[in-house]
């Protein structure tokens, strides 16, 4: 039996079989997933960031601002970027000036929030309205001798009016 490693994310101890290798660094299945998960966000952010900035980097200011961003305020990256598809798909606002980073991200964070969770209201609403509605099919039948009775009784001879007038 091989020595154990201790899993970098939970400190945990995984054998050989179990161990997952991040970095040089040695995890668990479960611990492993969300660095990849992470990893994948943050690298969306900064393709994102390049393409809102029209840059080919980020600069060191943009990533303090994401570090601070998501270790003090608690932001995760996929709700920075989808922040900053809000600011500029919705809010109409663009990130022209470079100088700033992604400041808008801090004001406009919490309103991307709602937004999103107000969608999936509806979305979910849409659903369930799709699932309970039942359709129905109301058949109506019309018997036509009493229609074509019915406008018989409307028709005039219009000889018989002009007499009447006349005499």
């Amino acid at each position: 039996m091989g020595r154990k490693s201790k899993c970098k994310g939970c400190d945990k101890l995984i054998g050989k079989e179990e161990k997952f290798v991040h970095s040089s660094k040695a995890y668990c299945k479960e611990c492993y997933d969300k660095i990849q998960v992470s990893g994948q966000s943050y690298n969306l952010l900064i393709k994102t960031i390049c393409e809102y900035l029209n840059i080919e980097r980020p600069t060191g200011l943009i990533l303090k601002q994401m570090k601070e961003y998501k270790e003090q305020l608690g932001y995760s990256y996929d709700g920075m970027t989808y922040a900053m598809w809000y600011i500029k798909t919705i809010e109409g606002k663009s990130f022209s000036e470079i100088k700033y980073g992604i400041a808008l991200v801090k004001y406009a964070y919490e309103r991307a929030r709602d937004y999103f969770n107000n969608q999936q209201k509806i979305e979910a609403s849409v659903q369930n309205n799709k699932e309970h509605r039942e359709e129905k099919v109301n058949v109506v039948k019309m018997n036509m001798d009493k229609v074509y009775a019915k406008k018989k009784d409307f028709i005039f001879n219009l000889d018989d009016l002009i007499k009447e007038e006349v005499d």
